[in-house]
């Protein structure tokens, strides 16, 4: 009862688009250039410790090793990046149909120059037995370096989501995810699907 086990592994597909523009002889010429390149994505695997359970409140530390994505260029980078996450996780059942979760942890290269803070808060809603609304944001603070440069950046993005039962211990889930304020990180809008399944 005390202790899980998590883990995820992830394949990733990256597009990417370059567009240059060329001055030839006072005759202006657009190239695009598109590559595609497949690569293990971040993959973890760690274990999850109950550490106290009273009135409705749970709390759990958790910690993981990490094998993070390689960089989207193949040619600068080839060798896989490890690292550990470690997180302390409060959550507390509100009502029978409600609970609300808080994660907050660092995650790091053993490598050393990379580092990223997280808080994770969620707050789910069963309006019936079977189905489950998830309103989730994630917010990260982190360093990282390419080179020379080592820069500082932000993130908070919002995550809103339902899951509803298939038959018979498998649920689908659909979502969407947007962020709420970027500091030297891209935008992201993003939905997603997943199937869940219980055994």
């Amino acid at each position: 009862d005390r202790f899980t086990l998590q883990g995820r592994l992830a394949q990733e597909t990256r597009f990417h688009q370059s567009r240059v523009t060329l001055d030839k002889g006072g005759s202006v010429v657009h190239l695009s250039v598109n590559s595609v390149s497949h690569a293990l994505g971040e993959s973890e695997i760690g274990i999850r410790t109950r550490l106290a359970m009273a009135s409705g409140w749970t709390v759990s530390a958790q910690t993981s090793l990490v094998r993070f994505s390689l960089t989207p260029n193949p040619l600068l980078e080839r060798e896989a990046q490890w690292g550990s996450d470690g997180r302390l996780m409060i959550g507390r059942g509100l009502g029978e149909r409600a609970f609300a979760d808080l994660q907050f942890g660092h995650r790091g290269h053993w490598s050393g120059g990379q580092g990223e803070t997280r808080l994770d808060l969620t707050l789910g809603l069963r309006p019936v037995e079977a189905w489950l609304f998830l309103a989730q944001s994630y917010s990260a603070w982190g360093r990282t370096e390419w080179s020379a440069y080592t820069w500082s950046y932000e993130s908070h993005r919002v995550h809103l989501s339902v899951i509803a039962p298939l038959n018979e211990g498998l649920s689908f889930q659909v979502g969407a995810i947007r962020s709420a304020h970027s500091d030297r990180l891209a935008p992201e809008t993003a939905y997603m699907v997943s199937l869940w399944r219980e055994f």
